[in-house]
């Protein structure tokens, strides 16, 4: 389906119709993040296209909003993996070691970039 809808879009910008077109970026967009997730590199793919669309239709922020977005996705052949940082130390109220080791405590959040496996 997402083929079909890609070579509409690709007709549609050719003849200059970028109105026409950009509900079928949507749609194509929409249809390869349900099914590939959200950091797949087709799904970038469809962004950068997207975000080409509004360059020439003159959506500067809406054009800005997508390359935002694409600078962020992992780059191709990696993946997201969250890290969490948790200490077995609890720390009271005012940040200050209280010298119980029963509760584990989190302390931040990061996220690493690392190949995807085949």
């Amino acid at each position: 389906m997402s083929r079909y809808i890609n070579r509409e879009q690709s007709l549609y910008s050719a003849q200059g119709l970028y109105a026409e077109a950009e509900p079928l970026y949507k749609r194509s967009l929409t249809i390869v993040e349900t099914a590939l997730g959200p950091d797949h590199s087709d799904v970038g793919k469809s962004l950068k296209n997207l975000a080409v669309l509004y360059k020439h239709l003159g959506s500067v922020e809406d054009e800005k909003a997508l390359r935002t977005r694409l600078a962020r996705m992992p780059p191709a052949g990696t993946r997201h993996v969250a890290l969490y940082f948790v200490t077995n130390r609890s720390f009271g109220v005012d940040g200050k070691f209280t010298g119980s080791l029963s509760n584990s405590v989190a302390l931040g959040r990061a996220v690493m970039l690392v190949p995807k496996q085949k």
